[in-house]
């Protein structure tokens, strides 16, 4: 046997790469695509619904004609609003401190929203339900700057007394949907020759909140906000600075129906000749004004 089992050897030729292969089992066979409906071009999703389409479920969505947060009473007013309730995203006292240590922040200017989203410290989607920015209290103990803050939403009398101990000013003020493209990306809206426009008043859940000192609302007027000042300073035990400047700075905050520090609403910005149209007859500059 040993014999034949040679003599077989000696006629096989010698083993070299062009005549060597990989065993059958050595790897899975490809699937065949180009069956069923859609010809294999839907790319595993189906032909029809959501996920052939490519987009994503709002947060806690659930199909059906009776979701669950409606079939059991006892979610159902925590998910009553919950395709419309606003949202705030988070930027700290340490945040802002870092953006200043990296002097891409002047303390020297007023800082809003466009100025937070131009040096990449912070991203608003208006698109998905988000309505600005709500400053928050970590890193109180190391916030050592002065500034002129406008947020959209403050967390508490520690936030607010960590600014204003070293003679900073905060203020919230609503911006409504449109308002915060515009504020967003302002250059991307001044290159569609639209005029600015004005910002529309709060909702009646929010209006009292922005009319409040206490809160440094934007409706509020400086004498109430100086006055709220001195009581949390007193409360706190704690002396304020510079109050001329602080005085200044809530007399040169915006106006209720203005998106822009310098820029009027109504006003269109020709990015590309540089020049700025102010419109010219009474009832448009009542109109954005009023």
């Amino acid at each position: 046997m040993y014999r034949e089992i040679g003599k077989i050897i000696r006629k096989l030729p010698r083993v070299t790469l062009t005549n060597i292969r990989e065993f059958e089992e050595a790897y899975k066979k490809k699937q065949k695509r180009g069956r069923g409906a859609t010809r294999g071009r839907a790319s595993g999703r189906g032909r029809q619904g959501l996920q052939h389409h490519g987009n994503l479920k709002p947060l806690g969505y659930m199909g059906g004609d009776n979701p669950t947060y409606i079939k059991v009473p006892k979610y159902l007013e925590f998910y009553r609003d919950m395709d419309h309730r606003r949202q705030y995203i988070p930027i700290s006292l340490h945040r802002i401190q870092y953006l200043m240590d990296q002097g891409r922040l002047n303390p020297d200017q007023t800082v809003d929203l466009t100025t937070l989203v131009n040096v990449r410290g912070t991203t608003v989607f208006p698109a998905e339900r988000q309505y600005g920015v709500q400053l928050v209290g970590r890193g109180t103990d190391i916030f050592q700057t002065r500034l002129n803050l406008e947020v959209q939403w403050v967390d508490g009398e520690d936030t607010i007394a960590a600014i204003e101990r070293l003679g900073g000013v905060v203020t919230t003020g609503w911006y409504d949907i449109t308002s915060l493209y515009w504020l967003v990306d302002p250059l991307g809206m001044f290159r569609h020759g639209s005029p600015i426009p004005r910002r529309t008043l709060p909702p009646y859940d929010a209006a009292e909140y922005y009319a409040s000192p206490l809160n440094r609302g934007y409706l509020a007027s400086t004498a109430e906000i100086l006055e709220a000042r001195r009581e949390l300073a007193s409360r706190r035990g704690y002396s304020l600075r510079d109050e001329g400047l602080a005085r200044q700075w809530l007399e040169e905050r915006k106006h209720r129906r203005q998106i822009y520090y310098g820029l009027e609403p109504g006003w269109i910005v020709n990015v590309k000749d540089r020049v700025i149209l102010k419109p010219n007859h009474n009832e448009l500059h009542d109109y954005y004004n009023t």
